[in-house]
């Protein structure tokens, strides 16, 4: 399952103006200040990530409108991303619990664009479901065409050898958020430089396959994000293990 976005210059305009309306100008403001002195370029982790985004968003806007060369980044790719889900999203109950994770850190705002773009992944293709917080509980849960929990994880990694140490604890604790440890598991995970998505897709089934007794009653999917079409375009693949 592929889903594949490509991005427009009017796209990366209204996300900009989109993420300021939902999280406030003064608190963008304050953090785009924070950005631009020496503190903020020496401390990135205190930053919630959708300020950078957003941020580095605004001024591949005014650059590309100032030269006419039409030049993004990943991170502006992936905030055009997130205001589309989040439009999909609007009228699903639990919305409004998901708008406070918007402003955390990095790790929980990941968390969030994972759940909002699988669920609203679903929600374009016609399922009814309820949005939960993924805190000691599922991210969501399907409601047609039949009832499903689902449990959304980004394990952190950064480099392969780390597979085998991360992705089974991963897998369990996504587990034990899901009622009666049943529904579905979608894994998200970064797409390393020297692979392939199909060589990657192949190294994670692996490494599951060999470390985790897989549980019965329990879909699992990875899903791998990269950006293809010369930048222009952020490609998800859903690979069922």
């Amino acid at each position: 399952m592929m889903q594949v976005s490509i991005i427009t210059l009017n796209q990366v305009q209204n996300s900009i103006a989109q993420i300021e309306k939902i999280v406030g100008q003064n608190w963008m403001e304050d953090w785009v200040h924070n950005i631009r002195d020496n503190h903020g370029r020496s401390n990135q982790d205190n930053i919630p990530l959708l300020a950078s985004w957003w941020l580095k968003a605004s001024d591949e806007l005014g650059y590309s409108q100032l030269t006419g060369s039409f030049v993004v980044s990943e991170s502006t790719l992936r905030l055009v991303r997130l205001v589309s889900d989040l439009q999909t999203l609007v009228n699903t109950t639990g919305f409004n619990s998901q708008l406070p994770f918007l402003k955390k850190d990095k790790k929980s705002f990941f968390h969030l664009c994972c759940r909002l773009n699988t669920a609203a992944e679903y929600v374009r293709q016609g399922a009814e479901l309820t949005l939960f917080t993924g805190i000691d509980e599922p991210d969501f849960v399907l409601h047609k065409p039949e009832e499903l929990a689902v449990a959304v994880t980004v394990p952190t990694i950064t480099n392969t050898n780390q597979l085998t140490s991360i992705l089974p604890p991963a897998l369990s604790a996504s587990l034990n958020r899901l009622p009666n440890r049943s529904g579905i598991i979608f894994i998200d995970l970064p797409l390393p430089p020297a692979y392939t998505p199909g060589e990657w897709i192949s190294i994670i089934k692996s490494t599951l396959t060999e470390n985790t007794i897989m549980p019965s009653g329990v879909q699992v999917y990875i899903t791998i994000t990269y950006i293809g079409n010369c930048g222009t375009e952020l490609k998800i693949i859903r690979n069922r293990l």
